[in-house]
């Protein structure tokens, strides 16, 4: 506010979720059972490339939904805001990834995490699913997980 007259305003849809992962029984979701039925998306689509509208990201959504998916994972890096909040209002579990892992990727990861943590659909952060993931350090291991 200034002299009495708001000049910024944000709005911000949160979710609270209580995730349980065990070797026994698997994954539960508000303690609710959960098998993963999903996909592994890229950022992109046939005709747009990377630039993909965000009324094809909420067909995308849509159409997982119809087939039974009940799981999305973000190949290699996070994506656009707009698809997030689809995933949440949807109802599709996500796995949040950054495929990039080595000390000067920290603050890529903490940013990541810190964007999308009020997203109910993200129930995992990940990181480094390519040939980078041999540069594994003990102060690497410490600095992501510090990052989280």
């Amino acid at each position: 506010f200034l002299n009495d007259a708001c000049i910024d305003r944000i709005n911000v849809t949160t979710g609270i979720r209580q995730t349980n992962w065990s070797g026994a029984s698997g994954f539960a979701l508000n303690n609710k059972a959960l098998k993963f039925r999903g996909f592994s998306h890229h950022n992109s689509f046939t005709g747009v490339g990377v630039a993909i509208p965000d009324r094809v990201h909420l067909f995308r959504a849509q159409a997982s939904k119809a087939v039974g998916g009940s799981f999305w994972r973000m190949s290699h890096n996070p994506y656009l805001p707009a698809l997030y909040d689809y995933l949440d209002a949807v109802g599709i579990i996500t796995w949040d990834e950054n495929r990039d892992y080595g000390l000067e990727y920290t603050p890529a990861m903490h940013e990541m995490v810190k964007r999308d943590r009020h997203h109910p659909s993200v129930v995992v952060w990940s990181y480094c699913n390519e040939y980078e993931c041999g540069q594994v350090t003990d102060q690497t291991g410490l600095a992501f997980r510090a990052a989280a």
